[in-house]
């Protein structure tokens, strides 16, 4: 069991710094979204998506090692949490889990909170897009598409709504 600790450890100290570098990222792409850099925001996605994979990859592994830890301690895997793990043990390997649940959790809500920032930016960038549009083509009204892209119906009445399709 203690090999498996010192490996839960491990892998949540790595899941600890991928989420630290989402946060970054995160900020990242804040600044390009204000700077209206949109090669910013696509290395910036790449590289999010980048880490998204290694976290799934960590994420498998802990869940390995928490079923494995479950078994020994006779509980459910879907019943082992981080509170009722600390539970059953005590000594320098569970202050650190304990140490290592904490600032995840403060690193999640750092994310939220800058996640929802980064989304309300993007959506009244989206607005004034729409807008800019409505003004100088005429349009009907923009609507979003499920995927976030711009769909305009051009007012059929207005002589000014033709929109060139060719680069």
């Amino acid at each position: 069991m203690d090999a498996d600790l010192t490996t839960l450890i491990e892998v949540l100290s790595a899941e600890q710094r991928v989420f630290q570098r989402f946060f970054e990222l995160l900020n990242e792409q804040q600044e390009a979204l204000i700077k209206n850099n949109p090669d910013g925001i696509k290395l910036n996605i790449e590289r999010m998506n980048s880490l998204a994979q290694e976290a799934a990859t960590l994420e498998d592994r802990r869940r390995d090692i928490v079923a494995r830890l479950s078994e020994r301690l006779q509980m459910k895997p879907g019943d082992v949490s981080f509170p009722r793990l600390i539970e059953k043990f005590q000594g320098p390997k569970f202050k650190e889990l304990e140490r290592l649940k904490d600032t995840i959790m403060k690193i999640h809500e750092k994310i939220t909170a800058q996640r929802n920032r980064n989304e309300l930016l993007i959506g009244q960038s989206m607005r004034i897009i729409i807008h800019t549009m409505e003004t100088f083509y005429d349009t009907g009204k923009p609507m979003l598409d499920n995927d976030g892209a711009v769909n305009v119906r051009t007012n059929p009445a207005s002589r000014k709504s033709t929109i060139s399709r060719k680069a």
